[in-house]
């Protein structure tokens, strides 16, 4: 489950780096848009079904309070990383934007 879950991730980071390099007018843009949508919903709800229930019933209260952190961390890093690259802010509205045209379709 943790290796097919870090493979999920591993699809993630290439759909974002393709479609960061990619124009927005692009045909394919959306698409590759779509497809992140996709596989970040599916992805998400695997971790809630599935992996989240395993976790709880491995970890004590305390142990999952530390991994609370450490991923409330990981967060904030990365909303730093965001500050830091004010460049990319335009890309990710505009994923954000298609990723809400997909959901009227």
């Amino acid at each position: 489950m943790i290796a097919h879950a870090f493979e999920e991730h591993h699809l993630v980071d290439v759909l974002v780096d393709e479609i960061r390099g990619m124009d927005a007018e692009d045909p394919a843009w959306t698409a590759k848009v779509h497809v992140l949508r996709e596989s970040l919903e599916h992805h998400i709800e695997e971790e809630q079904e599935e992996l989240f229930p395993k976790l709880r019933e491995a970890f004590d209260d305390e142990e999952m309070a530390e991994l609370g952190d450490e991923m409330a961390e990981a967060r904030a890093e990365a909303e730093r990383w965001a500050e830091e690259h004010p460049d990319s802010s335009a890309q990710d509205a505009a994923i954000a934007r298609a990723s809400a045209e997909s959901e009227s379709e």
